[in-house]
Parts: structure tokens; C-alpha cells; sequence
């Protein structure tokens, strides 16, 4: 099967026929008989297409394909190579709010988050509104979350089936995870240390700084705290 310069046009996308230079280059081929003739192998509308073929290998490629030199393939191919780099800065710019935003997760979700996400991949974020819809969970929201991804990981997960939800979701409320390669739970000593510091973070009558939500997260580290002891 080969591929005419007509078709390669045809099959390129809204963006990259409103590039300033794709008029140039259909002008080209209208007005060369020589350019209209060229017939592409597989492998060479790859090359252009994907694209793979840098610019300065173009010379290589009008010997190897027996096409003729022409501005077209120089505009067309720094047209491609244009997209490919603002595609690239486009991905880098999300995969670096996406990071960004799970670093501000509240830091204890983010322990257990970050562990999580070492057994399935697939629960890390990939788009903005996702790692959005996360940011903006409730502590009631966060808790569901854990509750159903530890409940489906457990069948593939032993280690978390023998510490349990309940126990596992204490232990992230104390910011005091087990060893998950054993299983084995913090010492006492470090889980008593742990329910001392949260309770003055979020007692309401010591935390200088309070907010709403503060009282819930203060009840939930005491139940913690004598669920654990």
C-alpha cells in the first residue's frame, strides 16, 4: 500500500492545518507535478506522519525513498516536530500541577495515598479534574475513598487483610502507618506519642488555629487512639 503527498495533508489534524506555513505547503504540492507523483511506502508516510524523521536525517531520506527535494518536507516536518514539542510542554505543564496538588493532599491521607498507590498504580491521578475532585474531598469523603480501595486491594494485598480497614485507617489518623512488608503495627509507645501531638493540633480548646472540621478530626484521632491501645 502507498500513500500519496495529497492523502499525508488530508489526514493532519485542525491544529496543524491552521499553522501559518500549511498554505505554503499545499501551494507546493498544488504546483508540482513532481511532488503530486511521489507515491510513500508504509514505512516512509511513517516517518513523516508519526512523525520520526528529524530534519537533518531529510537528505538520507530523499536518497533512501527516492523522493524529490523539496520545501514541502522541510515545512511539514518542522510543522510536526512544532506540535510534537507543545504537546511535550503541554503534558509536562499537567504532570506538574497533577504532582503539585497531590503533594498538598492533607498529610496523613497522603502516607497511606502514596502507599496505595505503590500496589496500584491506576489510583494515581492522571488528569487535572480528577486530582481536582480528590483535592477538594471531605474528611468524611477521604475515609469512604480509603475504605473501598483498601476493601478492593485487600484480594490482591495479604499484608492488608491481616491489618484490617479499621486498624489501618487508626493508624493513618495517628500519621503512624504499620510496616506493610510485615504487617506489624507501630509500638505504643509511638502511637500514645502520636495521639499526644494530633490531640493538641486539633483539640478545640488548644488549637490556636481553629477551623471547622477541626472537632471531627479531634474525635476521630481519640477513637483511633483507643481503638489502637
Amino acid at each position: 500500500m502507498t500513500y500519496s503527498l495529497e492523502k499525508l495533508l488530508k489526514v493532519q489534524s485542525p491544529t496543524f492545518k491552521k499553522h501559518p506555513d500549511f498554505l505554503s505547503i499545499a501551494r507546493l504540492l498544488a504546483t508540482s507535478p513532481a511532488l503530486t507523483r511521489v507515491r510513500l511506502n508504509q514505512r516512509a508516510y511513517r516517518l513523516l506522519n508519526e512523525p520520526r524523521l528529524e530534519l537533518r536525517y531529510l537528505v538520507n531520506f530523499y536518497t533512501t525513498y527516492r523522493v524529490p527535494k523539496s520545501d514541502f518536507f522541510t515545512i511539514f516536518l518542522s510543522i510536526k516536530w512544532e506540535h510534537v514539542q507543545k504537546r511535550s510542554d503541554k503534558r509536562s505543564a499537567r504532570d506538574g500541577y497533577i504532582a503539585s496538588r497531590v503533594a498538598a493532599f492533607p498529610r496523613d491521607f497522603l502516607a497511606l495515598f502514596t502507599f496505595l498507590v505503590t500496589l496500584e498504580n491506576g489510583l494515581y491521578p492522571r488528569t487535572k479534574k480528577r486530582v481536582n475532585e480528590l483535592s477538594a474531598y471531605t474528611l468524611t469523603q477521604w475515609l469512604s475513598y480509603f475504605t473501598s480501595t483498601i476493601k478492593g486491594l485487600m484480594k490482591k494485598q495479604r499484608v492488608l487483610e491481616k491489618i484490617g480497614i479499621e486498624t489501618l485507617l487508626a493508624c493513618m489518623l495517628l500519621e503512624c502507618l504499620p510496616d506493610f512488608s510485615s504487617g506489624k503495627l507501630p509500638q505504643k509507645a509511638i502511637i500514645k506519642k502520636q495521639y499526644r501531638k494530633l490531640s493538641k493540633e486539633y483539640h478545640p480548646d488548644l488549637c490556636s488555629s481553629y477551623v471547622d472540621g477541626d472537632k471531627d478530626r479531634f474525635l476521630l484521632v481519640k477513637k483511633a487512639y483507643d481503638d489502637l491501645s
